[in-house]
């Protein structure tokens, strides 16, 4: 299943067809539409286009359809099915590209005519290895990142006709890497696999070094790595735990705080808000355990409240927080659900005036600091 970047859609798949269900009223989902497949083989991997209008289905016959979404309820098939084999695919940041990778090879294909899609330029190889579904765009589209079992790969796409390999492929890792990310400003990339995570400064793409590293143990694989907005912060996850890194001087990494430990199983997804106010942590003990963190001081992280459990689906693979922050969705294999955050949002955009109602008077400054580290006194009751 897939959501769409504005949150109005989601796209789930059920008995060979694709259905689009309107989510604005995400307590009450409508059905829009109901569209086959055009095979017998079951979808493996929905994206949406950064727009929104543009679908692409990723079938188990690895073959993609790319549907047009401009009136949903009634998609259409954009020109034929893109043949591979083809395990998994990326648009782009402006939509105008669809990256799809196949086994070591990956095609960069045009979407200026989305009838028509053409691919652009040669083969991208160099991978010795299976690419696996890992590969991200940097925020303003210029670089692609592909990673395989042992090493990653950074392509510029600055002339999308002509792709070429940026620099030596980006090694280190002695186990398949699991998890890339670019920082928003595309200045810092890190990779993460079982023995470490490496983080590289791109500020020369063509010859990226290495910045710092992190090394786990085995027992301890890294399993998704998830920058803070600003960049300040990186959040990387592993078997029980989470760790938060301090990257205002990215040559010198440093741990913020104590690891976050509340999980009992491995924690496979982790994700910041869009404010960077809160860090949500997903694991994949027998309750599926989701859990909220504030961050208003990164070095002592704080549940917002007891865990939330989803015991009726299968494993939960990833969680993304709405554009807005106030709607929160973990997505397994089997289906989503949608946690609604409005009350913490509207708690935080009237914090001090709740907390004077609370405290049946003002917070002294000793109470501040605790609940409030790093943020200067404020009368809470000043205005009352």
């Amino acid at each position: 299943m897939a959501f769409s970047p504005d949150w109005h859609t989601l796209a789930t798949f059920s008995d060979k067809a694709v259905v689009l269900w309107d989510i604005n009223d995400f307590h009450h989902p409508t059905s829009l539409s109901v569209t086959p497949t055009a095979s017998t083989d079951l979808v493996k991997l929905m994206v949406f286009s950064p727009d929104g209008r543009t679908l692409a289905v990723v079938r188990e016959d690895q073959a993609v359809l790319l549907w047009d979404l401009t009136d949903r309820t009634q998609p259409r098939q954009l020109g034929l099915p893109l043949t591979g084999p083809i395990s998994s695919v990326v648009f782009s940041p402006d939509g105008r590209t669809l990256v799809t990778i196949s086994r070591d090879e990956t095609i960069l294909w045009d979407l200026t005519d989305r009838s028509q899609p053409r691919q652009l330029g040669q083969l991208l190889i160099g991978h010795h290895y299976p690419i696996r579904s890992v590969m991200a765009f940097s925020p303003d589209g210029r670089t692609l990142v592909t990673a395989s079992y042992y090493k990653a790969i950074l392509w510029d796409l600055t002339d999308r006709s002509q792709p070429r390999q940026l620099g030596q492929p980006l090694t280190g890792h002695h186990y398949p890497i699991m998890s890339v990310a670019f920082s928003s400003d595309g200045r810092t990339l890190a990779t993460a696999s079982s023995d470490e995570t490496i983080l590289w400064d791109l500020t020369n793409r063509a010859e990226p070094r290495v910045l710092g590293l992190h090394t786990n143990s085995i027992t301890n694989s890294i399993m998704s790595v998830a920058f803070s907005p600003d960049g300040r912060t990186l959040a990387t996850t592993s078997s029980h735990k989470t760790i938060l890194w301090d990257l205002t001087d990215r040559s010198q990494p440093r741990q913020l705080g104590q690891p976050l430990i509340d999980h009992a199983g491995t924690v496979y997804s982790v994700a910041f808000s869009p404010d960077g106010r809160t860090l949500v942590t997903v694991s994949g003990d027998k309750v599926k355990t989701v859990i909220l963190w504030d961050l208003p001081d990164r070095s002592q992280p704080r549940q917002l409240s007891q865990p939330f459990t989803d015991r009726n689906y299968d494993l939960i693979k990833s969680v993304v927080f709405s554009s807005d922050g106030r709607t929160l969705a973990t997505i397994s294999d089997d289906g989503a659900i949608l946690w609604d955050l409005t009350p913490l949002v509207e708690l935080r955009l009237r914090a001090v005036r709740e907390a004077c109602t609370r405290a049946e008077g003002p917070l002294d400054p000793a109470t501040w600091y605790f609940y409030a580290p790093g943020i200067s006194y404020t009368n809470t009751c000043e205005n009352r």
